[in-house]
This record gives structure tokens, C-alpha cells and sequence, in this order.
């Protein structure tokens, strides 16, 4: 086992400051021209969680969690609060046949486009004909974010939906500052598990 299928606790979601990161390498030039390459195909999200006075259920919830994991050694589930919905992602066209696809979020700035995986889908996606509106007949892996249908040859789809992180602890090591009987601080990282 190397993935855990598990949320961490909701209300632990709300407290952490981060997002995603990219790795660009930047090399200038003798001219003072710089020169970018993007190194990741897909960003890499990492939170950080300083938990100051919280319910004592939510810090052993929290302490429980790291344990169950061994630490870094196992991913979970997270929710995201800056994204954990899709609304009408086009995810592919209908062959006439019985066909897998992958859950995907598209960014688009101007000419770019980034499409990014969503691994970690949750029970409520619906998949639709984007120009229709008709629900199409699937069945959806939570665990990869896979779903199975047949539609109509050059029938656009689309998925709508919420979804988790996969992600992991960052260390082994639990840092709790413990400043009275009804006072502990806890200070957490995540980063994104990619193999998950």
C-alpha cells in the first residue's frame, strides 16, 4: 500500500497557505536575454499548516493521520480549497464504442493552454454532452480518475465534479508545540504525491 483513499479532515483544509509551483529554469545570457524552460509538464502543489489553538479532536485527528501514514511514507487524500471543482471540462469526443478517459483540468492565459490530470476524482462527477447537456452513462474510478462510457461518434464531453489531491506529508517528523494543557500548535507541510 502506498496510497491511503482517505480525506484528511475538512476543517484541517482551512489553515494551510501554498498552491502550486512550477520548476523554470532561467538562463541569461551574456546579452542580458533570458531564456525559460519549463522543466514540469504539470505544476507541483505544496501547503504549509500552522494549527494554533485548535479543537483537541482536530489535532488528534491530525496526529492520527500522520501516524496511519508512517510519516511521509504513505499519500492521502486532500482538499484543495483554492481548487476541488470542475464545471463542464471537456475531457474528450465519443467514439460509438465503450471508451476510457481521463478526468482533466484545462488552463487557458491567451494562446496557452495547460491541461493537468485530476487522479483523485469524488463520487459526485457527472458526465455530460458539452453541447446537449445530456447526461451520458458512466462509471468513474475514484482511485484514478478514469471514467468509462459509451457516447455517440463526435458527441463532445464534458465532466463536472469535485476532486481531491493526492498528496503526502513532507517529513517524519510531527512538530507540536504544546503551551499549556489546552494550547498546542502544530506546523505541518504537504506536497503533492505525483506517483499516486
Amino acid at each position: 500500500m502506498s496510497f491511503i483513499e482517505e480525506r484528511l479532515l475538512e476543517s484541517l483544509s482551512y489553515g494551510f497557505s501554498g498552491g502550486p509551483t512550477w520548476a523554470t529554469n532561467i538562463v541569461t545570457l551574456r546579452s542580458g536575454i533570458s531564456r525559460r524552460n519549463v522543466r514540469r509538464d504539470r505544476p507541483l502543489h505544496r501547503f504549509r499548516g500552522s494549527f494554533d489553538r485548535r479543537q483537541e479532536a482536530d489535532i488528534q485527528t491530525l496526529l492520527g493521520a500522520f501516524n496511519a501514514t508512517a510519516g511521509a511514507a504513505y499519500g492521502f487524500r486532500f482538499k484543495n480549497p483554492l481548487e476541488y471543482q470542475a464545471f463542464d471540462e471537456l475531457i474528450g469526443v465519443g467514439t460509438g464504442v465503450e471508451q476510457d478517459l481521463q478526468l482533466v483540468r484545462s488552463y487557458v492565459f491567451g494562446p496557452n493552454t495547460r491541461t493537468v490530470s485530476v487522479r483523485k476524482p469524488n463520487s459526485d462527477v457527472v458526465v455530460r454532452n458539452l453541447e446537449t447537456g445530456a447526461v451520458v452513462a458512466s462509471s468513474v474510478d475514484t482511485t484514478t480518475g478514469i471514467v468509462t462510457l459509451t457516447a455517440p461518434p463526435g458527441d463532445r464531453l464534458s465532466w463536472t465534479g469535485t476532486f481531491d489531491l493526492p498528496v503526502t506529508f513532507d517529513s517524519d517528523e510531527f512538530v507540536a508545540v504544546i503551551e499549556n494543557w489546552d494550547a498546542t500548535t502544530v506546523d505541518i507541510s504537504l506536497s503533492e504525491d505525483l506517483a499516486a
